[in-house]
């Protein structure tokens, strides 16, 4: 995910400027409170909603309504992607929509390759970076 959001992001940054959050969680910095909050929101929604939206849901829907082959399987994790970009667009600008829906591709490739399975994993992985980024925010 990191190799993504670097290589992707100094490629997408040659078209459309890194708004980062738009000032969304500044007020994270230095405020206990407001760090607390944002993290548990980060693990109930940040983590295991998306992955269950996104991955779980809208990948596993979309390949049923595309036929289940694994051009439906590649076809509804571009979608899921798109969907999730999208989603970012609006506190991350451009820049910040089409790294999350690369990223958004990666995760979504990888929940196909496991097997559909396991969910956690992804939740996990999606809520300790969102962590990180908070916790970088709330020290800085």
């Amino acid at each position: 995910m990191l190799v993504v959001a670097g290589g992707g992001g100094a490629f997408v940054g040659q078209f459309f400027p890194d708004v980062g959050t738009s000032g969304r969680f500044d007020f994270v910095k230095g405020n206990l409170v407001g760090y607390l909050t944002v993290m548990v929101l980060v693990w109930m929604h940040g983590s295991f909603f998306e992955e269950l939206l996104f991955r779980a849901f809208v990948i596993t829907k979309g390949e049923a309504v595309l036929g289940g082959s694994r051009a439906a399987s590649i076809a509804a994790v571009i979608m899921a992607a798109i969907f999730f970009g999208y989603r970012h667009y609006y506190y991350q600008g451009m820049h910040g929509a089409i790294i999350t829906g690369l990223i958004g591709l990666l995760v979504g490739l990888i929940y196909i390759w496991i097997g559909r399975r396991n969910i956690l994993p992804l939740a996990f992985a999606h809520g300790l970076v969102n962590s990180i980024a908070q916790t970088s925010r709330f020290l800085s």
